[in-house]
């Protein structure tokens, strides 16, 4: 019934992709035909660097007018109603997330110094739990040395419950350690405040690396359940992930490396949906284990 119901909406939207295609090529094409003659021109004039404003100008001009109107915002409008409907949570927009920055510093998920950050598509939970997910892309750097940390989505829980410690959980063993950014324990992690624990579970350790301020929290939080959720999907999945249970928070990175519920139009309805499967899976993953976190910490 998913499938269908999003394999319906992308075709509906198949006129708008096709104009939205054809809109680019000739914009192209209208760029290329328009600089040489600009070249000609800014040259008598001793402006060669005219030359590429006025075909980038041209070619954009053709785009304006060609493109279907509002096409993005009609693919993310019909798009996210049919990922959300499949949630258990039936999330929806959240204007009012506008820490998101602050959030991703305070997961230690990614221990870096932050040059630029980007919020994009930002969701809640509309069943009064306190689940929320932001769109993001961190980056540190400029020019030549410009690194993204992450670019993916970000789900943040709250549990009402201020664990003990500190536990992380990874799934891309030796890129970099998953300590807090800007604490205490991140100045010390040398001198062994955040280890690496050993479980019961050889197979999950082989796959999905955690570190902890607590061992004994560690194992309380990681029991059977919510480590057979975790082994099953990456087991599946074979993609990055990371978890911290830090403060009365857990949260939950999964990394794309692309642009979420933005149309790309040189794509087929099937590579869409594809693509879209992947951020409803993540969806899907984050509840999965909310749902077991709620019923051991319920408030």
């Amino acid at each position: 019934m998913w499938e269908a119901g999003l394999r319906d909406e992308l075709s509906g939207l198949e006129h708008m992709r096709k104009r939205e295609k054809l809109a680019i090529i000739l914009a192209i094409i209208c760029g290329f035909i328009i600089i040489f003659p600009a070249t000609y021109f800014a040259g008598m004039l001793g402006l060669e660097m005219l030359s590429i404003f006025i075909s980038a100008a041209g070619g954009w001009g053709v785009y304006f007018i060609l493109k279907p109107k509002g096409y993005h915002s009609h693919y993310k409008e019909k798009i996210i109603s049919v990922l959300i409907g499949k949630t258990k949570y039936k999330w929806a927009y959240d204007f009012s997330y506008t820490n998101a920055q602050e959030i991703f510093i305070q997961s230690g998920l990614y221990y870096s110094s932050i040059t630029s950050f980007k919020t994009d598509d930002t969701f809640s939970a509309q069943n009064g739990a306190d689940l929320r997910m932001a769109e993001i892309e961190a980056v540190r750097g400029r020019g030549k040395n410009r690194q993204v940390i992450f670019k993916g989505l970000l789900f943040s829980f709250d549990i009402s419950r201020i664990f003990r410690g500190e536990t992380y959980i990874r799934s891309n063993k030796g890129m970099g350690f998953v300590i807090p950014m800007g604490t205490k324990s991140s100045r010390t992690f040398f001198s062994s405040t955040v280890k690496s624990t050993d479980l019961e579970w050889n197979d999950f350790e082989k796959l999905l690396d955690v570190q902890t301020t607590d061992e004994i929290e560690a194992r309380e939080i990681l029991d059977p359940q919510f480590m057979h959720i975790l082994y099953e999907w990456w087991k599946d999945h074979k993609k990055l992930m990371r978890i911290s249970f830090r403060g009365q928070h857990v949260y939950v990175a999964i990394p794309s490396w692309k642009d979420m519920f933005e149309p790309s139009p040189f794509s087929s309805v099937e590579s869409h949906k594809k693509r879209l499967w992947t951020y409803l899976d993540a969806f899907l993953l984050a509840e999965r284990l909310f749902v077991q976190i709620e019923h051991k910490y319920g408030k």
